[in-house]
This record gives structure tokens, C-alpha cells and sequence, in this order.
């Protein structure tokens, strides 16, 4: 998810953007959005988008003209393909690839499953979702900790043995 789509601004079919992009323009470098309303995807593509004279982006789609038509996607959450993406440098990952991973110690004992991410301050941390408990847990995804990811095969190894897990 890349953003959501906010209030109408003005008349004529412009309304607010909320990126979650690091940097909050970048969301604009993708052209075809969809939107998820109603159990509905509707692909909307990208015309133009600007500052708002305080400051927020707002954007303006092909073939919307009106504020009745956009204020229906208000709230909607904003997606892209995922093959537009750029392609990462090695030992670099998108949320979405980590997400579903099996997670294991060095020793190769299966420990839970990475159910989310989050971003803090300093560094993303994984929620874990431990197979023996089942309650969730937080671990921190840093090279010290994290010693091995294999996306294709879905398994992330860490360095836990200092780490209960129980």
C-alpha cells in the first residue's frame, strides 16, 4: 500500500493524498493506481498533481472532472502492481517479500512466522508470531540479529540463541 486517498479538494475532481512513501512525492512516480472500495478494485490513472496551498499533495485523475465522483473513493487505500516497483541491491527487501517468511534459528528450529513489520526510529522491526505459543513478538531486523533471507524459498534465519522465544 502506497498511500490513501483523502478528502475532495475543490470542484473540480482534485483531492488530498496520504503517502506512505519514505519521501511523500514519490508515491507520484507511480501512474496506475488502484483503489480498493466496496469489494470493487477500480484502476485510477494518475493526470497531475500538486502542493495545495498548505502544503499537502493533491492529486487529479484522468477522466474525473467532478467532486461527487472522487469523493467516493475517499478513505480508499492506494495500491500499484507490484512489478512496477523498482528493483532492489542485494541484502534489501521490500515489507511485502518479508511478510509470510518462516522464521528460524541457526540451529534450524522453525520459531514462528513474520506477520507484520513496523518502522521505528532507528531500524524496521518484525512481528513474529510464535508457532509454539502463538502469541506475537517483536524482533528487531538488523544484520546482527537477522543472518539469513531467502525470499524464494520464504525463510528468514536468525542469530537467536540468546533470544527465548518460549
Amino acid at each position: 500500500m502506497l498511500g490513501k486517498i483523502g478528502k475532495a479538494y475543490g470542484i473540480l475532481g482534485w483531492v488530498k493524498i496520504i503517502s506512505f512513501t519514505e519521501n511523500i512525492q514519490d508515491i507520484f512516480r507511480y501512474r496506475n493506481w488502484y483503489i480498493h472500495k466496496n469489494n470493487i478494485w477500480t484502476q485510477i490513472n494518475l493526470e497531475k498533481w500538486k502542493y495545495s496551498s498548505n502544503s499537502h499533495p493533491i492529486a487529479k485523475f484522468k477522466s474525473i472532472e467532478k467532486r461527487e465522483v472522487i469523493s467516493n473513493f475517499t478513505h480508499s487505500n492506494i495500491v500499484i502492481d507490484y512489478s512496477q516497483l523498482p528493483k532492489l541491491s542485494n541484502n534489501t527487501y521490500y515489507w511485502r517479500d518479508l511478510i509470510g517468511c518462516l522464521l528460524y534459528k541457526k540451529n534450524g528450529k522453525k520459531i514462528g512466522k513474520v506477520v507484520n513489520l513496523i518502522e521505528t526510529k532507528y531500524n524496521d522491526v518484525m512481528i513474529v508470531q510464535s508457532y509454539q505459543t502463538h502469541q506475537k513478538f517483536a524482533i528487531p531486523f538488523l544484520k546482527s540479529i537477522v543472518r539469513d533471507v531467502d525470499i524464494l524459498n520464504r525463510k528468514i534465519a536468525i542469530n537467536g540463541d540468546m533470544i527465548d522465544f518460549t
